[in-house]
């Protein structure tokens, strides 16, 4: 990353990666500062008092991609277009904008769409671990009969691996390995591992997917199973 004044002479070899290259200006101003011909420009206002009436303030974002923010950056760039603009023929988008893919079938795509939905996707992903974390408390609710939660059960379950030392993958594994309960009754540790497998090690996502397995010799002789279900 290069950080510099605007005015320094700079400049960088050819962008040989897969990913584009990215420039971001920061532009720090004085609010008595105003545009010509009462042109009011946004800004998002850092300290002290900023209402002089000379720009529109802003809020800072509220999270990556938030259609609030996308719908106020789309406003920003054509009213600054307008000013940009202003006394030519005709008037052009000053940013390419996307809300959305311009296809009804994937097979009609092009680079742009697809680059488009790989940042949603990006920032969609990083939401995963607050998902789970949600549909872990909805376990509290889950299969009843026991005499404690399936949230409990695994509240015990990840404190037991943590007290025994255990390392980050086998805690989360450990936490998580009853996630599949809501929507995957009959095949719950698969799907728990399935969800686990990008994210920890293949040692831990096979113990949560076998999990199922091994239980077996607690109950399997009552209810027409293999106990012994764990040697295979």
């Amino acid at each position: 990353m290069s950080l510099h004044h605007r005015l320094m002479i700079h400049g960088s070899g050819p962008n040989t990666t897969d990913n584009r290259r990215i420039g971001v200006v920061i532009r720090y101003i004085s609010p008595h500062i105003r545009k010509p011909n009462e042109v009011r420009d946004y800004g998002v206002p850092m300290r002290g008092n900023c209402d002089r009436g000379n720009f529109t303030l802003c809020s800072p974002p509220k999270g990556l991609f938030h259609p609030e923010n996308l719908l106020n950056y789309q406003k920003i760039g054509e009213d600054q277009a307008q000013v940009m603009m202003a006394g030519a023929k005709a008037n052009t988008a000053m940013y390419s904008y996307m809300d959305h893919v311009k296809f009804r079938a994937m097979t009609d795509g092009d680079a742009a769409d697809y680059a488009f939905l790989t940042d949603h996707e990006v920032a969609h992903a990083k939401g995963t671990a607050s998902r789970l974390l949600k549909a872990l408390v909805e376990l509290d609710e889950g299969l009843s009969g026991y005499q404690i939660t399936r949230l409990d059960h695994s509240l015990q379950s990840a404190t037991r691996a943590e007290r025994d030392g255990a390392d980050t993958d086998w805690i989360v594994s450990t936490l998580l390995h009853d996630i599949g309960d809501i929507f995957a009754p009959y095949n719950h540790d698969e799907y728990a591992a399935t969800i686990l497998r990008p994210f920890v090690r293949e040692q831990c996502s096979w113990v949560v997917e076998k999990h199922g397995d091994f239980q077996m010799v607690y109950y399997g002789q009552h209810v027409g199973g293999n106990p012994d279900k764990r040697e295979i």
